[in-house]
């Protein structure tokens, strides 16, 4: 019988119970403590909502360069069915709004514990990268949730 090692990466959540209010820091604090911040670590990308109007989600999207050859309206719709079916209040959205921002460098990292040097560099790097984002998004994406 052959033996294998799995690698298996576990996320804490810890962004609280569902929001039960409209307040942009609630729902990020839910929304990117229980679901989203595994993307930003894994992944390369990470939604900061900004609002919600007429059925419409608002958010911001920072990538960084471990994503390519996507099709960006489809990464924002995936996020956006997302929030509507994990935050209760997002349920009756259709649409979507997203300012896209594009990082030079990581913005998200999963190491080891024990190595404090990697712990140090990756650190600084992405302090470095989100200091370095642009004022204005580099993409605005508009689309209805499917």
């Amino acid at each position: 019988m052959d033996k294998k090692t799995i690698t298996l990466q576990l996320f804490m959540k810890n962004g609280g119970p569902q929001p039960e209010t409209w307040d942009p820091e609630a729902i990020n604090k839910y929304f990117i403590g229980n679901f989203s911040k595994q993307w930003a670590i894994c992944n390369g990308y990470l939604p900061t909502y900004l609002g919600y109007e007429n059925g419409v989600i608002r958010f911001k999207l920072i990538t960084d360069p471990r994503i390519t050859g996507i099709y960006w309206i489809s990464l924002c719709n995936y996020i956006a069915n997302q929030y509507k079916s994990k935050v209760g209040l997002l349920k009756h959205a259709t649409n979507f709004d997203v300012e896209h921002f594009m990082a030079n460098d990581i913005i998200g990292f999963n190491i080891e514990a024990d190595n404090p040097e990697k712990l140090k560099e990756y650190d600084a790097r992405l302090k470095a990268s989100y200091a370095t984002l642009s004022e204005n998004p580099n993409l605005l994406h508009k689309g209805r949730i499917r």
